[in-house]
């Protein structure tokens, strides 16, 4: 299978930046423009699947772009991500492109690298969902790391059979797998199991309005009996 290709078009310092820490995968290949002119060119002839556009993009800016890239009906549906500064120059200030529907996300110009991808595998929707299945508003302390030492703590906020909420201000990367632990409602011993960021809620971009900061985590290795006792758990629950 080909790679995704994403196009990120900003001024070469946020690019010398991106070509250092995005680094391509088996599943991603990153597309880059200096300019304005240089963006459409690649928009038009490599046909990305996502774009990523400064605001402060020359000769033409961000949403002036995003306008010409819809004007051509094979790109006119093409997802963008638009950087915003954090202040411009001029008496009106920037207008809101996502209120203009010239993009379908903004992040702050200093966004990191693991933000923007973490907002990239959202909207492709490349990493795997949490399940459907009923959840049930649930708080409960849970314990966390990438490893079993799970020196991290946080908050449930709901729970399915799928996977649950976590409330922390320790966050990971779409994709990391964890080990997490937590008591069950009605058990007297910690479930303990292993979990993946399936996307992540931050401050400064964030992909659920209603969730506080925070990972969405899908369970990928329950013993039998914990995944019996959460369905059981949910079931009576709803």
């Amino acid at each position: 299978m080909q790679p995704t290709k994403i196009l990120l078009a900003a001024p070469a310092p946020q690019l010398t930046h991106w070509r250092t820490s995005l680094l391509p995968s088996s599943s991603l290949s990153f597309l880059t423009a200096g300019d304005s002119d240089e963006a459409l060119v690649l928009a038009r002839s490599e046909q990305p699947r996502l774009a990523v556009i400064d605001y402060r993009l020359e000769p033409e800016n961000g949403p002036s772009l995003c306008r010409r890239l819809r004007s051509y009906h094979w790109l006119k549906d093409l997802p963008v991500i638009m950087l915003m500064p954090d202040s411009i120059e001029g008496p009106e200030g920037p207008q809101d492109p996502l209120r203009q529907r010239e993009c379908q996300k903004t992040l702050p110009s200093s966004a990191t690298s693991a933000m923007l991808l973490d907002v990239i595998l959202e909207i492709l929707a490349l990493r795997p969902l949490i399940s459907r299945a009923p959840r049930v508003p649930q708080r409960l302390p849970l314990r966390f790391a990438r490893t079993e030492k799970l020196n991290h703590r946080g908050f449930t906020l709901d729970l399915s059979t799928g996977g649950l909420y976590l409330q922390t201000d320790t966050l990971y990367t779409t994709g990391t797998h964890m080990h997490i632990e937590f008591i069950l409602p009605g058990t007297l011993q910690p479930l303990r199991g292993r979990a993946r960021v399936a996307w992540t809620n931050r401050i400064h971009a964030v992909s659920k309005p209603l969730y506080p900061q925070g990972m969405g985590l899908q369970f990928t290795d329950l013993d039998a009996h914990w995944s019996q006792a959460i369905a059981a758990f949910v079931r009576e629950s709803v």
